[in-house]
């Protein structure tokens, strides 16, 4: 697994996007089925404190990777944030897990 990029943003009012492209390798001479697990850093900066979020992203464009292959996963999200609770945050993906559910001979 390889984060290729990734870029937190800002945008008007309170508002913010995080989007990503995730490339997953198969080195494997057999396709492999299987689902993303992201973990998120959310980082509230006024705090000097994070959380980390664990989700399984709707949008499974990688639910199947081919013998000897890369699949690249693009995650974009755009969300509300509350101000009056946080002045300044950001959030980065710190990790990208492939689970394999089942191999495809």
């Amino acid at each position: 697994m390889e984060i290729i990029n990734q870029q937190f943003t800002l945008l008007d009012g309170n508002r913010y996007q995080l989007s990503a492209e995730i490339e997953f390798h198969n080195p494997n001479g057999v396709g492999i089925e299987g689902y993303i697990i992201l973990s998120i850093n959310n980082v509230n900066v006024t705090q000097n404190d994070g959380v980390i979020s664990v989700i399984t992203p709707e949008n499974q464009s990688c639910f199947y990777i081919p013998p000897n292959s890369t699949c690249t996963y693009s995650y974009n999200v755009e969300e509300w944030y509350d101000t009056n609770l946080v002045e300044e945050f950001f959030q980065e993906i710190v990790s990208a897990e492939y689970v394999i559910t089942n191999f495809i001979f």
